[in-house]
């Protein structure tokens, strides 16, 4: 794979006034100005080892769990890979952790068998020239980790990443060091190409240091050195008995070194600031909450709809504007406002059911009726309580009223100790008038009369106080 001088326009070529592209793999965001870990084994070996590796991994603050299920005999130097028992394990350390989870692919076919079981493909440093390969990978629906090559250019790199592209997928790139001349170091890890990049591209770009260093020392100063020259992400390698790794041994922290360099990086106090930002967003969805029933409940009072379909996809639509704005992601944003609206929108129809089982105790008008059939001692649930002449009327509303001085008198149970003022014929039907002094809406008072019926009876009646 060449670039000629007359190369047309690559898809990863950053556009004036665009900004980096942001790459969501899971929960997790490249691209958006954090610095997300990326850490594992170099290869999954058996359960115990990548379930004690996935919970370090978690608590120290890293976001990604990766490591290399597929090995091809070129790499795996003797090593045999779980192969898919390795997918199966990655997922189940997932769902373990909640961490993503990242793995290599090298064939094609190994494509198809991957996206069943991760969040994210890599495309290591030996396989970054295969076109065949890249285009598979763009075509998977999965976001895609391009590695720079020992020996590629930039603009090799690059154009491997328009391959993938190519596919309709998202594009991470993955700077791990080129060859170097000093014996001290196994390679050169080209920090000043992830500044080159980003100027060049929109592509989000992570750091994996470990592969050139010749020394595990050297990882932390060359992280920190990563995040300064304005890296996306950074990658390392972690076992918990690295001695014993039976792929690239001598390759890995353990999992101290791991947690000692997170606290370099200041990820636990990056995490500490995202729980109180957390708890402020729990604080804010709470209070649109409150403001959201107070709607609903004027809403019920005036007899309004709950449901404002054009008003929804106003605010879905400002906040797309905003979020594009401010470089997020519209589509995550849209299914967050989903997901408020419809919480809101629920709040508010139980608004308005509580106040339709209400609407018979809550007497705001000097005329109302009780209409309703007694059939049997429970036939106060029978009932419906209509407000005709309120300042806000409000439909029929069903009972149940409780049972207020004998099975005869019924009354809304907001209206304590009334006052009967008849008394039921014996074994026949009769109007019992009770009255009570009532509110209304503007927060006076006056008398008025309720009518009851008995248990064989029908009685309709209406006063105006």
């Amino acid at each position: 794979m060449t670039v000629a001088d007359d190369e047309p326009q690559l898809k990863s070529q950053r556009k004036p006034d665009l900004e980096t592209t942001v790459v969501a793999a899971a929960d997790v965001r490249f691209g958006d100005g954090a610095f997300p870990v990326l850490a594992g084994p170099a290869a999954v070996e058996s359960e115990e080892q990548i379930m004690a590796t996935a919970s370090a991994v978690s608590e120290a603050g890293g976001l990604v769990l990766r490591s290399a299920t597929f090995l091809p005999d070129d790499v795996a130097a003797g090593f045999s890979p779980l192969a898919e028992d390795g997918l199966w394990l990655l997922e189940h350390a997932s769902r373990a952790t909640g961490l993503a989870t990242s793995t290599f692919v090298f064939e094609p076919d190994e494509v198809a068998k991957a996206v069943e079981h991760v969040d994210l493909l890599e495309i290591g440093p030996s396989r970054m020239l295969e076109d065949e390969l890249l285009v598979a990978a763009g075509e998977s629906g999965l976001p895609v980790i391009v590695h720079r090559g020992a020996e590629a250019t930039v603009d090799e790199w690059l154009v491997a990443a328009d391959h993938v592209l190519s596919g309709g997928t998202r594009v991470i790139l993955c700077e791990r060091g080129s060859e170097g001349f000093d014996p001290r170091t196994s390679g050169t890890v080209d920090i000043s190409a992830v500044a080159v990049v980003q100027q060049m591209s929109q592509l989000p770009v992570v750091v994996n240091p470990a592969p050139t260093t010749g020394s595990l020392d050297l990882i932390g100063p060359l992280a920190l050195a990563a995040r300064v020259a304005g890296a996306d992400g950074l990658m390392v390698a972690v076992h918990p008995d690295p001695p014993s790794a039976g792929f690239r041994t001598g390759g890995h922290l353990d999992f101290d070194a791991f947690a000692s360099l997170m606290d370099g990086l200041g990820i636990p106090s990056l995490r500490d600031e995202i729980d109180r930002i957390d708890r402020e967003l729990l604080k804010l969805i709470a209070r649109r909450l409150r403001s959201s029933i107070e709607i609903g409940q004027l809403k019920a009072s005036r007899g309004l709809a709950m449901e404002s379909p054009n008003r929804e996809a106003e605010l879905i639509a400002e906040a797309r504007e905003d979020a594009q704005t401010i470089g997020l992601d519209p589509d995550y944003i849209e299914d967050v406002m989903k997901v408020v609206l419809e919480y809101s929108k629920a709040a508010q129809e139980r608004v308005a059911r509580r106040r339709k089982s209400d609407d018979g105790r809550r007497i705001g008008a000097p005329k109302f009726e009780v209409r309703g059939e007694c059939r049997s001692s429970k036939c106060w649930s029978d009932f419906g309580f209509r407000i005709s002449d309120c300042e806000d009327p409000v439909s029929v509303v069903r009972g149940p009223w409780s049972v207020v001085r004998g099975p005869w008198s019924i009354l809304p149970p907001c209206i304590p100790n009334p006052v009967p003022m008849g008394v039921p014929a014996a074994g026949g039907g009769c109007l019992i008038p009770i009255t009570r002094r009532i509110t209304t809406p503007s927060g006076g008072s006056r008398r008025g009369t309720i009518v009851g019926c008995s248990r064989r009876s029908v009685s309709r009646g209406s006063r105006r106080g």
